[in-house]
């Protein structure tokens, strides 16, 4: 079965800058039960706007450094829609393959390091958040080489790592930036043998928790290229779909295609071509 291609053209000419989203004030931070370690179950709520938000009592409230996320073309990030249109054509495209079936875990990767894929997957599941019906949770599971919290301009010490090993809660982990339907996992301290975590029986009912807890959000995972090591093939059993970010004129046939044979082709959504077009891209 081949895989379903999919391709954007990012073409943005200056760095982005803009407002952030405001939060309602009926979603604020609000203490969690320290008595209870379920995380209880949110009902969603309609604002004015007509979209769907969740109260954020189980997260940390952190706040994004705005001239960091600019400077990273962290689109989504930024409250002038125009500049992630591309993103939102992939998130339907998305949406076409995953929706009617209940898939909702998606896995982004690529071949090799440093072809787009982190934040090709921060602005994927901001542009998630963005739909009316939809929330959005990105995890960051390159743990060797963490870099979402740093492209979001929040500091990190803790996060998917001291769950997996060290059974810290989840309610004191997982972080609200202040942009509506927008959750996020840090990784944590970094772990070089992380293959073994990303496979474990632990990781896998975490993605299972949050696979079912929520049937309306997307949970976005950020993970190691497919060609640097055993992560990426020890986590991708666990997931419902895969894309594969490539960079144009840099990410190689032969790289490509290795990479696609040493995944489960069945999950395989698609590929997202990176850089490609006139001028300056992102």
């Amino acid at each position: 079965m081949e895989a379903t291609t999919i391709t954007w053209w990012v073409r943005i000419r200056n760095f982005v800058k803009g407002l952030f989203f405001s939060p309602s004030n009926e979603n604020s931070i609000q203490a969690a039960n320290p008595g209870s370690k379920e995380m209880p179950s949110p009902k969603l709520k309609h604002n004015e706007s007509g979209w769907i938000s969740p109260p954020y009592i189980t997260s940390k409230h952190v706040k994004l450094d705005g001239r960091v996320v600019a400077e990273n073309r962290c689109v989504g990030a930024l409250a002038r829609p125009c500049e992630i249109d591309s993103y939102k054509v992939l998130r339907t495209q998305i949406s076409q393959l995953t929706k009617k079936e209940g898939k909702n875990t998606i896995m982004v990767t690529s071949a090799r390091p440093g072809e787009g894929k982190t934040l090709t997957a921060i602005n994927l599941a901001l542009s998630f958040a963005m739909e009316f019906d939809q929330t959005a949770l990105l995890v960051d599971c390159d743990l060797k080489k963490q870099s979402v919290h740093k492209i979001l301009g929040i500091e990190s010490k803790q996060g998917l790592v001291d769950y997996l090993l060290n059974g810290v809660d989840l309610s004191q982990l997982i972080m609200w930036p202040g942009i509506e339907k927008f959750t996020f996992l840090s990784g944590g301290h970094t772990l070089f043998d992380s293959s073994e975590l990303l496979g474990s029986p632990r990781m896998k009912e975490l993605i299972t928790e949050m696979k079912d807890r929520y049937p309306e959000r997307y949970v976005v995972f950020d993970v190691p290229p497919v060609l640097t090591g055993a992560d990426a093939l020890a986590f991708a059993p666990l997931v419902d779909g895969i894309l594969i970010v490539v960079e144009a004129g840099k990410t190689s046939i032969n790289d490509v295609n290795e990479a696609i044979s040493l995944l489960p082709k069945e999950k395989i959504l698609g590929l997202v071509l990176n850089k490609s077009g006139s001028g300056q891209t992102s």
